[in-house]
Formats: C-alpha cells, structure tokens, sequence
C-alpha cells in the first residue's frame, strides 16, 4: 500500500489501474491503431509504428518509457559503438542511448510520469524521439552495421 498526507492508504493495484486506464486513453488519441497488451510479468505495453519507426511505449509504475529499437550489438567491434552512444548521450537531452538486456538491443529511450501525461506531452514525446531515430538512430544502426534481428 501507498500512504499518503492525512493518513489515507490507496493500494498499488488501483493506483497501476488508474494509470493503465490514462495510458490507454491518451495513447489512443495520439495513435488509434496501438493496442496495449499486458505481458505475463503484469507491465503494460504497447508496439506501433510512429512515422516510421517503430516504437514500444511500457508502463513503469508512476512511468511511461518510449523505446525504439535501433538493432542488436555486432559480435566484434563494440567499443566504438560504446563510445558513440556515450556521445550522442551527452548531446541529446531527453532521450537515451542504451543497450538492453537479455537480447543486447540497442535503444533510444524517452519517459515521462504519468502525473504529466495528456495528448499533447504523449505526441511530442513520440515525435522527439522519431526525430533522434532520423537524426542519429539510423546512422548508427547502419555505421555500426547493427543486425535487425538478435544474434543466436
């Protein structure tokens, strides 16, 4: 359970309810072809295609994080890789480069909280990101010569 002023108690499932219900309200708007899904593990998720670029939004608690996939780590060669995603990193402020685990993607990351969330914040959220895709997402993927699919 949460607390909050005043002694009152509201429980985490009802709380994950109301933001599950937000999530999906504003995301239909932006894009009414998504459809969210929830994964075995309770997270709600939902994939789509946002001018172009595929992109995966997932509910996080009090979050909502944005993730496009840029392709899978090459089997040599990573530490240029590394460094150039340490450097767009330091150039881009409110999106991420990372790599995630366990299938060693390479990502562009965004969020928000939920508390923030409405049509408008939600589009240019998916918009900035589509814009780092096109800007640097796509130029590392080929540069890097990222595979679309994991490595087996």
């Amino acid at each position: 359970m949460l607390s909050r002023p005043g002694n009152k108690s509201i429980k985490t499932e009802n709380l994950m309810s109301v933001h599950k219900d937000k999530f999906e309200q504003v995301l239909k708007t932006v894009v009414p072809t998504a459809i969210v899904v929830t994964g075995p593990d309770g997270i709600e998720r939902a994939d789509f295609n946002y001018n172009g670029v595929l992109m995966t939004l997932v509910l996080v608690g009090d979050y909502l994080v944005n993730i496009a996939t840029m392709g899978y780590l090459p089997k040599a060669n990573l530490a240029p890789l590394y460094r150039a995603l340490l450097v767009e990193n330091h150039v881009f402020l409110g999106a991420w480069f990372c790599i995630s685990d366990p299938l060693n993607a390479v990502r562009i990351t965004n969020n928000c909280a939920m508390a923030e969330l409405n049509t408008a914040r939600l589009t240019n959220m998916l918009a900035f990101l589509a814009g780092v895709w096109y800007q640097k997402g796509m130029q590392i993927t080929t540069g890097f010569q990222l595979t679309a699919t994991p490595p087996v």
